[in-house]
């Protein structure tokens, strides 16, 4: 694999020049290869491998499941 060289200083002026992107137009596009997309916890990033049974959020493991019950579900 050949790595690419430096840009001349015409590309990186018309870089520096054009208009910031906002967040939406920076992300990163779907993924095309069809591959699972990934779950994580909603109280700590960390893989999300249980999910709410009242409103579907994922946890990682039965402390996260206790915060987030007792912060998103007060009332149970």
């Amino acid at each position: 694999m050949r790595v690419p060289g430096m840009p001349g200083q015409e590309a990186m002026d018309k870089l520096i020049n054009a208009p910031a992107l906002s967040y939406t137009g920076a992300r990163a596009k779907e993924r095309a290869s069809g591959a699972p997309v990934r779950k994580f916890c909603d109280m700590c990033g960390y893989w999300g491998k249980m999910k709410c049974t009242i409103c579907g959020s994922y946890v990682c493991c039965l402390a996260c499941k206790q915060t987030h019950d007792a912060a998103e579900h007060p009332h149970r």
